[in-house]
């Protein structure tokens, strides 16, 4: 197989999981920050409902598998053989 060929499928499958494992963790994020809200009671901060947004939309738009994607190509054309 040609070189590029192997990379491309490199990037595809180390992509896919990047994305799996940073939803997990955006998700996590927005359990955590929304778990602190709801502790925090009448004391909610104008930063923690901020915080929850941004966590929520990196967790559900998506978001975090293109970061995963792009961190993934650029780290996977950097390789040397």
């Amino acid at each position: 197989m040609d070189e590029a060929v192997i990379k491309i499928i490199m990037v595809l499958v180390f992509g896919i999981v990047a994305g799996a494992i940073s939803n997990v963790v955006f998700n996590i994020l927005y359990e955590s920050i929304d778990n602190a809200i709801v502790s925090s009671g009448e004391n909610v901060t104008g930063l923690l409902k901020a915080m929850k947004a941004i966590a929520g939309l990196l967790a559900y738009d998506g978001v975090s598998f293109a970061v995963g994607l792009i961190t993934t190509i650029i780290s996977a054309f950097k390789l040397k053989d």
